[in-house]
This record gives structure tokens, sequence and C-alpha cells, in this order.
């Protein structure tokens, strides 16, 4: 049977399990956090030239909608909730009323916005189907 100093070094004494160190179950308090995440310095967002390079250089990629749509502001759970039904090619527009995630990578989960703010209409950037 190993005595008292192997088994703490083990991280095991009696039938109880412990950790190799006790912060490790120390949490962060959320003030905490979000003072750290105040203080962060912040990206800075593209200039118009450079969202333009990037549009130039993802035109023929297949992911070009969705990552305009997220140029435009949409959350990825909005990107992958669109429906043909939610562009008005004569207006122009995007509504935005659904998100569409992925739940234990086997249920897709899809539900109305959280909020009312989140449903919105947006103007659709004038490209291809421009006349």
């Amino acid at each position: 049977m190993p005595d008292r100093d192997d088994a703490l070094q083990g991280g095991q004494l009696g039938s109880h399990r412990t950790p190799p160190s006790p912060a490790q179950c120390v949490r962060a308090a959320l003030t905490d956090k979000k003072t750290d995440k105040r203080e962060r310095e912040r990206p800075k967002p593209w200039t118009v030239d450079e969202v333009q390079t990037f549009i130039k250089g993802i035109e023929d990629d297949r992911l070009y909608a969705p990552l305009l749509l997220s140029l435009m502001g949409l959350r990825p759970a909005e990107v992958c909730g669109q429906r043909w039904t939610d562009i008005d090619l004569q207006l122009g527009t995007l509504e935005m009323t659904n998100t569409r995630t992925m739940v234990g990578n086997r249920t897709v989960l899809e539900k109305d916005a959280k909020t009312a703010a989140g449903e919105r209409v947006l103007p659709l950037p004038r490209r291809r189907w421009s006349r």
C-alpha cells in the first residue's frame, strides 16, 4: 500500500482524487472576465479598400455568398438560416428572420431570431443581379 506522500504526489489520497494543483478548480469571476475584455485592444475594422480587395478575391469562391453576408454583419447562425424566400431581388433586400445551428453534430436546430432587433431587413449590395 502506498504511503501518504506517494498518494499526495500522484494526486490520490484514499478513494478521493485531488487535482495536482488546487488552482485548477478555481474559476475567474465574471466581473473579472468582463474587465479584462474591456481592457483588450480591439482589432481595427477593415478599410473600404480592404473590403473591396477581399470581395474581389472571393468572387469565384464557392463560399462567396455566405462570406458576403458575413461582411454585411450577419452572424454564422443567421447566414445558415437564410432561405430563398428571404431574398427580394426586386427591392434588393434580405430579410433576417431565422437562425440555424447544429446541435451535437447530428441535429439541426432552426428558430426565430432571439429579439425583435434580430429580425431586420438589410439592403443587398448591388452586384451581378443589378441591371
